[in-house]
């Protein structure tokens, strides 16, 4: 009676390997599809950046952007003399303003930094 069962475990084992070797094929098989496909994609998305950085002129785009910042750079240069004269302004007619707001702002500072922790 035992013969029978070890037959039959033994037919079971035999067809589970046949499973686990029918799906390693299967696998080894898909593994070279990905990596095929993959090195298409890629090769096409190589390609397509080639094309784009041949198609730019990169002094030109170089010299776009030179220029935008000189713009950035005299716009901001403007802004600061104008808030500056504002700022000048100001002080010249109100000057007791900010001298209080100055001895305000230093006495704040002097206890913050001075007090024991």
């Amino acid at each position: 009676m035992i013969q029978p069962a070890k037959n039959m475990n033994e037919g079971k084992r035999m067809k589970i390997e046949e499973a686990l070797r029918v799906l390693e094929d299967a696998t080894t098989e898909a593994k070279q599809d990905v990596v095929e496909l993959i090195q298409e994609k890629y090769h096409n998305v190589k390609s397509a950046f080639k094309e784009i950085i041949n198609d730019v002129n990169l002094g030109e785009v170089a010299n776009d952007v030179r220029e935008q910042g000189r713009r950035v750079f005299n716009d901001s240069q403007k802004k600061i003399k104008l808030v500056s004269q504002k700022v000048d302004s100001s002080v010249h007619d109100n000057p007791w303003i900010y001298v209080g707001a100055s001895a305000v702002v230093g006495l704040t500072l002097g206890f913050l930094l001075t007090r024991k922790k």
